[in-house]
């Protein structure tokens, strides 16, 4: 199966059908596939996140359940309640066979193991200039290693070392704010709440043009991926510890 694919998770319908998750052409947007989101789509709180192989997806401000998916049927595999830091999540990434979940509310990232379904460790972003407000999106990249999201609202976008957190690149768009990032053949994809289109831009920045979708999207998933992880077989579980939910209607 190809590493090199955009997923988006499209916005709330207003009519109340179903949220869906569409396959997209990354070179024109064009839907190549599209299949019913395991859980409806919140405001903005959803990530999306994809291994080469299997597609992930969480409501931050639903079960917290993280979905495991074929990326061709939407059939659910797996699932997982993730439980670490406030509860209160807007995006997943997929680095190294790992799938990093960002807590929006703490502004920390949560590292979780799908092998042995659980949460390892918690990366904390840092910048020495600015103090990263994490909103929007989590996508994950190679050539090197890097996290790449929105942060402080939404209208910068930033690269972090997923193993240290330390702040390595960014760059300020000029638009926005973003909601939805994804990375395929090293080109860093940003979607909008509120727009049918989604932005494109090199990892230093440069604009790379943009493409229209059929809706707006709450998450996008694309990490990266070059070599597909090893098959496995899992079992539904609870990963990591937390108090008592706050909800919030941050998106």
């Amino acid at each position: 199966m190809p590493a090199g694919r955009l997923f988006a998770a499209g916005a709330l319908p207003g009519n109340g059908g179903p949220s869906l998750i569409y396959d997209l052409n990354p070179g024109t947007g064009a839907v190549l596939n599209s299949f019913a989101a395991p859980e409806l789509a919140g405001g903005g709180t959803v990530g999306l996140a994809f291994d080469g192989t299997h597609l992930f997806y969480l409501n931050g401000l639903g079960s917290d359940l993280l979905y495991e998916l074929n990326p061709t049927t939407g059939a659910v595999l797996d699932s997982d309640l993730i439980t670490a830091g406030s509860g209160n999540y807007d995006g997943l990434a997929v680095v190294g066979g790992q799938v990093f979940v960002q807590d929006y509310t703490l502004n920390t990232i949560h590292v979780f193991d799908p092998v042995g379904d659980t949460i390892t460790r918690t990366v904390t972003p840092t910048a020495a200039t600015f103090g990263p407000d994490l909103a929007g999106g989590l996508a994950g990249a190679t050539g090197p290693d890097g996290l790449i999201g929105p942060i402080n609202g939404g209208n910068l976008i930033a690269e972090f070392n997923p193993t240290t957190g330390a702040f390595v690149q960014g760059f300020q768009p000029g638009t926005g704010p973003f909601l939805g990032a994804a990375v395929v053949d090293n080109v860093i994809y940003l979607g909008f709440g509120n727009k049918n289109a989604i932005r494109m831009y090199s990892r230093t920045g440069a604009a790379l043009g943009q493409i229209t979708i059929p809706v707006p999207v709450v998450a996008l998933g694309g990490d990266g991926v070059s070599v597909p992880p090893p098959r496995r077989t899992r079992t539904s579980s609870t990963a990591g510890s937390r108090p008592a939910r706050r909800p919030v209607g941050r998106c």
